[in-house]
């Protein structure tokens, strides 16, 4: 195809509504994440820690992972 088709092709409606809709679903699923994120902040601070420590606290279970180091 040459350039004047793919063009024409790009400026059809339909496909300008279509990357619209994209867009718009992009910024809302970023918007979800963003919300996850500040709602579960102490969560997300305890995965910067040591996530085999954490569970082992809640839990009682034994981390197989610090045995294999």
């Amino acid at each position: 195809m040459n350039k004047e088709k793919l063009y024409a092709i790009w400026q059809r409606k339909e496909i300008q509504i279509t990357i619209d809709v994209c867009r718009i679903l992009l910024v809302v699923i970023a918007a979800i994440i963003l919300y996850q994120l500040v709602a579960n902040i102490n969560e997300v601070k305890l995965l910067s820690g040591n996530p085999c420590a954490i569970c082992m606290n809640r839990t009682g279970a034994i981390c197989w992972f610090n045995s294999i180091k």
